[in-house]
């Protein structure tokens, strides 16, 4: 779905409050894409694939830039401790490669892990941290680390590791999802089989006592007991699901999520997964990992095959007709975010207007840089305006505000 674009000649009011705007981010590479991080509070983020490919952005994904990760092995996750705003960043994939940056992501060193078996994930929570895969066939490994990646003790598991949760409620709690289902653990040595399927879980989330677990041929189950009981969830779909997220509303889940899957599957849910429903036209390509930022109530990510990435806006605001083309691209979220794309350089102004026509918020006016921007209003502010009145470079905008 092409973004909403405030220059173009006439737009209706036949966009739905909760309909998403998807766009295709410029990554640069054509490698498969295989994880997405955004650490919480900021818009830099991070993407790892194939070859060792790694990529950052500061700005919301409006540029990607490439960095040197030092491998070529791929790389299938990347994390940074409890998804905080912080310099230091993990990465593990193939042959055991476990990689650490001290400075977002300008230099990386690589970590002794004792083992050349594939990691399929990394996670970590302050100085601990549990990377996690195996061969596919079977053969499972695990490696813990006390001390923030320094030491590295390393052993076996009876079967290939894909995702892990851990509470965020209890400390010692944790979830693995794997070749054969799931596994507990209670006090992260010892573990139970509350969960055994046949083919294998992708992806977990956990928040709070809801768990979501999705995998091969379509699979999804969901614990409302911390992951000590799982019912099956119909998908709709038997395309593998590689990937879940879902909103996380003060140490619970919103009811919007997402799942994404292979040939371009893209699930959401509104009633926080009690039913999903498929996104399409969006994409053919597989996607391999989606997560929804944890600052963020309005965007989401995505990466997948062939270098792509994916940016969703969450419930666009409907706009009135244009009164001049052409424009700068332009989107409103209903948490009272504005983002826009400048063709030059120019000077902006925004200002929000009660219903009774009167000015109620104005911003300071800025010279700002061509490209990416975004604006957030105050939201017990934003939620009673009525109209939006954007000037930037000659361009005047005046868009009603959907309520």
């Amino acid at each position: 779905m092409k973004p909403v674009f405030f220059g173009s000649v006439l737009l209706f009011l036949a966009v739905q409050i909760w309909a998403d705007q998807w766009t295709a981010q410029t990554s640069g590479t054509t490698n498969n894409l295989y994880s997405v991080s955004f650490p919480g509070g900021s818009d830099t983020g991070y993407v790892t694939g194939a070859g060792g490919t790694m990529l950052r952005t500061v700005n919301g994904g409006a540029t990607w830039t490439p960095l040197v990760s030092g491998t070529t092995q791929p790389l299938y996750s990347v994390s940074s401790p409890a998804n905080k705003p912080n310099d230091t960043i993990y990465a593990a994939g193939g042959n055991g490669v476990i990689l650490k940056t001290v400075n977002r992501g300008t230099n990386w060193t690589a970590q002794t892990s004792g083992t050349t078996q594939t990691f399929r994930f990394i996670v970590f929570y302050g100085p601990y941290g549990t990377a996690g895969g195996g061969s596919g066939s079977g053969s499972g490994v695990g490696s813990n680390t006390s001390n923030g990646g320094a030491t590295w003790q390393t052993s076996t598991a009876g079967t290939t590791l894909y995702s892990m949760a851990i509470s965020n409620t209890t400390a010692g709690n944790v979830l693995l999802a794997h070749s054969m289902g799931i596994s507990k653990s209670t006090d992260g040595l010892t573990f139970t089989s509350p969960l055994t399927t046949t083919y294998p879980l992708y992806s977990l989330q956990w928040v709070g006592s809801l768990a979501f677990a999705v995998g091969d041929l379509g699979l999804m189950y969901k614990s409302t007991n911390n992951g000590d009981n799982w019912s099956s969830v119909t998908s709709g779909v038997t395309q593998s699901l590689n990937s879940t997220t879902l909103f996380d509303s003060s140490g619970a889940f919103a009811s919007t999520g997402y799942i994404a899957g292979a040939g371009g599957t893209l699930l959401k849910t509104t009633n926080t997964g009690a039913t999903w429903i498929s996104q399409t036209g969006i994409t053919t390509q597989t996607l391999n990992a989606i997560v929804i930022p944890h600052y963020s109530k309005n965007f989401v990510y995505a990466v997948g095959n062939g270098g792509l990435i994916l940016k969703g806006t969450v419930g666009a605001t409907p706009v009135l007709k244009a009164e001049r083309s052409p424009g700068p691209q332009m989107g409103i979220t209903l948490g009272g975010k504005l983002w826009y794309n400048l063709p030059a350089a120019s000077n902006v102004e925004a200002m929000l207007v009660d219903p009774q026509g009167r000015l109620a918020w104005k911003a300071a006016a800025t010279q700002q840089s061509a490209g990416y921007h975004e604006m957030h209003f105050p939201n017990r502010l934003f939620s009673r305006m009525s109209f939006l009145e954007f000037r930037a470079g000659g361009f005047h905008r005046v868009v009603k505000l959907g309520r």
